[in-house]
C-alpha cells in the first residue's frame, strides 16, 4: 500500500485524502450528502462557540446574518474565508476538516451553502422556542 502524504489542501495528494475522507468518490465527484452532514455538524459546533464567545445574543445574530447575506452576494470562497476569520476572532483553531476542503472550490462551495443554511436553521429553531438561546 502506497499513500502519498498530503501536506497541504492545495497539493495533488489532497484529492486522495478527500477520497479517503469520503468527501469525493473515485472519480473525484463530490459526495454532496457527506458534505451536508459535516457542514451541519460543524455549524452546530460553530454556533455553540459563537454563543460561548459572544457578549450577547446580538453578536451571534450579527455573525449569522453577515454570513447569510454574504452567501447571497459573494463568492463561496469569500464566505469560506469569513468563516475562517470568525474562528480566528474567537481564538479557535480551524477544524481540520474545514482546512482540508479549502483547496477544492467545489467542496468549499457545497460546504459553505450547507454550513450557512444549517446556522440559519439552528437560529430559527432557537428563536421559535426549539432550543436554548445564545
Amino acid at each position: 500500500m502506497t499513500a502519498r502524504k498530503a501536506t497541504s489542501p492545495f497539493d495533488a495528494a489532497a484529492a486522495e485524502r478527500h477520497r479517503r475522507m469520503g468527501l469525493v468518490d473515485g472519480d473525484g465527484k463530490a459526495n454532496v450528502q457527506a458534505i451536508k452532514i459535516i457542514a451541519r455538524a460543524h455549524a452546530g459546533m460553530f454556533f455553540d462557540e459563537l454563543c460561548e464567545h459572544s457578549d450577547s445574543e446580538g453578536g451571534v445574530l450579527l455573525t449569522i446574518t453577515r454570513l447569510s447575506k454574504m452567501r447571497e452576494t459573494a463568492q463561496p470562497w469569500q464566505v469560506f474565508i469569513t468563516i475562517c476569520i470568525a474562528y480566528d476572532e474567537m481564538r479557535l483553531p480551524l477544524p481540520d476538516l474545514i482546512w482540508w476542503i479549502s483547496g477544492n472550490m467545489e467542496l468549499v462551495s457545497l460546504f459553505v451553502g450547507a454550513f450557512v443554511d444549517s446556522l440559519k436553521a439552528i437560529l430559527h429553531q432557537i428563536q421559535n422556542g426549539g432550543g436554548n438561546s445564545a
